[in-house]
């Protein structure tokens, strides 16, 4: 007996409502921009996003959700959970200067393009 594997069955309308709705959730954690990714200095306008996100996909299966971008739902739950909010906007001033310094964002982006490039 080989045992069963649970696949997220997604028809074709979630499955583009969830990518519609994931797209600016995705565009807060694109690396190119920010040096940080998703930028915390700008936590609360990123929850919000999430937020919209939540609405949006309202009666789309979790797993269905979860199938499309299985890490960025687990990343925004993790960073708009109270705890951790109130974390950064202690430190938020901090952060915003990190995020602003260009000769750590080049080593953070080298460092990450390094890290990807790499074989497991």
């Amino acid at each position: 007996h080989l045992p069963k594997t649970i696949v997220a069955q997604c028809d074709l309308i979630e499955e583009a409502t969830t990518l519609q709705c994931i797209s600016p959730l995705v565009e807060y954690a694109n690396a190119d921009r920010y040096v940080l990714h998703p930028p915390l200095s700008d936590i609360d306008q990123m929850c919000h996003q999430f937020k919209e996100y939540k609405k949006c996909t309202i009666g789309i299966q979790p797993d269905c959700r979860r199938s499309r971008a299985p890490n960025v739902e687990r990343m925004y739950e993790g960073m708009c959970e109270e705890s951790f909010l109130r974390l950064v906007r202690e430190e938020l001033m901090c952060l915003s200067q990190l995020e602003r310094d260009t000769k750590l964002r080049e080593c953070f982006v080298n460092r990450t393009n390094t890290l990807r490039d790499e074989d497991p």
